[in-house]
């Protein structure tokens, strides 16, 4: 009786050439395949002769059945070996993603250090822009004022036996500032734009530091009021409500000039200025403008005879 494992082994081997191309191979290349010696393929029972005849080219389903075997490795092993391919492609495509994405987190970082670094600059462009359009606008006060000044100078100029002195308004207008240091800073800056050297000083005839509530009518005075001697009048406009900062003030101003330095006090009633308050503004800046006001109530200080002026001139304002 045949050994079925050299039979199993028979057959695989006509399959496997037959998958090669072969249609009919010799008995030699199917021994040499199989590993069995040739003598074995020329035994006389009918199953080594039904392996003769499949070799000559008899159809046979176990050689279909093995074929089929070795198609579905062929398959298996192609799918291996597509799947190898696409896992190394897609490690490919992880590398470059990882590496765009560093590209791309480094460019990020770069570009929010920048805003920071803007923001940083930001509050500081934005005080120096606003010192420079207070500064144009006092300069475009002065020139109007000066304008008018020409203006009323020729008209005198036309009539006979008539002579006026001539008066110069200067006005220094001070910030309502929680932090009492921004508003020095702005009261010196302004004192040395206006006056750079020891020889502007002295043309300044006299000096009014202006106090009282926003919307009091401070402004208003100002605009008014006509001073005595000819030369430059320096108004310093602000709530000027306590005694620390009139100290202040006045004792940089007695270095500035020694004109008389006159306090001008503004009185009028909180709720007038609340009401005041409350027509001219609206919204979140009304509600600032309360919280100021309130805030100037609470510390507020009238001026006193043994603060260091010359003259104090309360002023009754109207409703």
């Amino acid at each position: 009786m045949a050994s079925s494992d050299a039979l199993e082994r028979a057959y695989a081997a006509i399959a496997r050439l037959r998958q090669q191309g072969v249609a009919r191979p010799s008995v030699d290349a199917v021994a040499e395949v199989a590993g069995l010696a040739r003598s074995s393929f020329y035994q006389k029972d009918d199953e080594w002769s039904e392996v003769r005849a499949v070799i000559k080219g008899k159809a046979s389903p176990r050689v279909k059945l093995v074929e089929m075997m070795v198609s579905d490795a062929q398959k298996a092993t192609s799918r291996v070996s597509d799947i190898t391919e696409r896992v190394a492609k897609l490690e490919e495509d992880l590398a470059n993603t990882n590496k765009y994405a560093e590209e791309v987190y480094q460019r990020l970082i770069d570009q929010v250090q920048y805003y920071f670094a803007r923001a940083d600059e930001s509050p500081k462009k934005l005080e120096q822009s606003k010192k420079q359009i207070n500064e144009l606008k006092q300069a475009r006060h002065d020139l109007q004022l000066a304008q008018t000044e020409l203006i009323e100078l020729r008209r005198e100029s036309q009539r006979s036996n008539v002579v006026k002195h001539r008066v110069l308004k200067k006005i220094v207008k001070l910030p309502a500032a929680k932090n009492a240091s921004d508003l020095f800073s702005v009261f010196l800056d302004e004192l040395d734009r206006l006056f750079p050297d020891a020889a502007s000083t002295k043309t300044i005839s006299g000096v009014y530091v202006v106090c009282g509530y926003p919307k009091c009518g401070k402004t208003d005075w100002i605009n008014r009021h006509e001073p005595a001697n000819p030369g430059i009048a320096l108004y310093i406009e602000g709530t000027n409500h306590t005694r620390s900062i009139r100290s202040f003030l006045t004792g940089r101003l007695r270095k500035l000039t020694s004109q008389n330095i006159s306090c001008v006090w503004i009185d009028i009633n909180f709720e007038v200025v609340r009401d005041r308050c409350r027509n001219a503004y609206q919204g979140l800046a009304h509600v600032e403008k309360e919280d100021e006001i309130q805030t100037i109530q609470k510390e507020l200080e009238t001026v006193a005879l043994s603060e260091d002026f010359d003259q104090i001139y309360p002023v009754r304002s109207a409703l």
